[in-house]
């Protein structure tokens, strides 16, 4: 394993920096990566950039995020258990040279970052993401501050716990105190609510409230219905990672509307398996033309209006 200019915990021990030899898998497990990414995005990135994008891609869409808050030390060298194991090495690449990449992912579009800072500990790691379509992109690593090094402010002592967990947390909620520049919503886009829709209860109208409230059972049963068809059609990990948490919202004209529990999933719902939900909706509910997917809440909470898709 290539050494770092790294310090700390996050350095690669002197045990291993014999030459690199990978055992192999041990199963066929893996992280989404987008082909996108592939076939459009690879080619005009320099190689230390692919890696950055490499390691942010498994620290968000390898675990079911659309981003998250991921420390330079993290990005050069990886994350330790708190037993000392190691849960990943990072990029190994120096300081420099990932606050280099990191800026030109960002200037060329591929990625969107956000500074996190709290009254108590100031600036903190900054949360990154994929860039999704129609999401405007950043600026935020080319802006200067007056503590960091190169205008990344990553550079933080390793508390205990920071840093050292078993996977990605969930970002944290920010301090009261004024945000740093360029805060970009770390979830991906979500359409613009219907114009349309003048119903003061925030989803539908009050004709609509009422024909929902009726058919609320017959959709509950008839998702249920597509879902058990869907399972024999997927693999369990699809099934499980992408359909087993979503329940119908309602239905807006010959429409199924049903809910996501992120906007990561939505985004993947949408985008990769609705043609084949509407070709089993359609099976079971010839009177239903087609099937959206929203950002449910809590299953018996109110849907935020501006997750309700068009």
């Amino acid at each position: 394993m290539p050494g770092g200019g790294g310090r700390g915990r996050g350095r690669v021990e002197a045990a291993d920096q014999r030459p690199f030899f990978f055992e192999g898998i041990e199963s066929p497990n893996g992280t989404i990566f987008p082909d996108a990414l592939l076939d459009v995005v690879m080619p005009f990135l320099t190689p230390t950039e692919w890696k950055v994008c490499s390691y942010i891609v498994r620290r968000t869409f390898g675990w079911k995020k659309a981003s998250d808050r991921i420390s330079l030390e993290q990005v050069c060298h990886g994350i330790a258990r708190r037993d000392g194991s190691r849960l990943d090495y990072g990029t190994q690449l120096d300081r420099k040279t990932a606050i280099k990449a990191l800026r030109g992912l960002e200037a060329k579009g591929v990625i969107v970052a956000r500074r996190n800072y709290s009254d108590a500990r100031g600036y903190e790691p900054t949360t990154y993401g994929l860039r999704f379509r129609g999401q405007p992109p950043t600026r935020t690593l080319g802006e200067k501050l007056p503590q960091g090094e190169d205008g990344l402010v990553e550079d933080l002592p390793q508390g205990e716990g920071d840093g050292f967990h078993d996977g990605p947390v969930d970002p944290l909620h920010q301090a009261s105190s004024p945000p740093p520049p360029a805060l970009v919503d770390g979830s991906a886009p979500q359409p613009t609510p219907d114009p349309t829709n003048t119903s003061t209860s925030g989803m539908f109208r009050q004709d609509e409230e009422e024909d929902r409230g009726a058919g609320a059972g017959a959709d509950e049963m008839l998702w249920a219905t597509v879902l058990d068809r869907l399972r024999q059609q997927m693999t369990p990990a699809n099934y499980q990672t992408w359909l087993a948490e979503t329940r119908p919202l309602g239905r807006r004209g010959a429409t199924l509307v049903v809910g996501a529990p992120s906007a990561f999933v939505r985004e993947w719902l949408q985008a990769r398996f609705r043609l084949l939900v509407r070709r089993v909706l359609q099976d079971v509910a010839p009177d239903l033309d087609d099937v959206t997917f929203a950002v449910a809440g809590p299953p018996h909470g109110s849907i935020d209006k501006t997750c309700y898709p068009r």
